[in-house]
């Protein structure tokens, strides 16, 4: 599975993980997920909108250095036919 990230992304990103030290093991955690099942499993994974190819999904990133709290993470999932 190929992973791209937006130019807003990693601005965000790069802030972010100067707060959160842990930030960057727990991205490669999270792609590992998504390499299993790119749509989530279980309650932490929402599909906002379907359409032929294009799946928008919402999840839940959980962060270890920030102690049972998460961020929202908003990311495309496209099938190849």
């Amino acid at each position: 599975m190929n992973f791209r990230n937006t130019i807003e992304f990693e601005k965000d990103f790069k802030k972010l993980s100067k707060k959160f030290r842990s930030l960057d093991s727990d991205l490669v955690e999270f792609k590992k997920v998504l390499n299993e099942s790119p749509l989530g499993i279980g309650k932490h994974f929402n599909i906002i909108t379907k359409t032929e190819s294009v799946y928008i999904v919402k999840a839940r990133f959980f962060c270890r250095s920030l102690k049972k709290k998460d961020l929202r993470i908003i990311y495309a999932y496209i099938e190849k036919s």
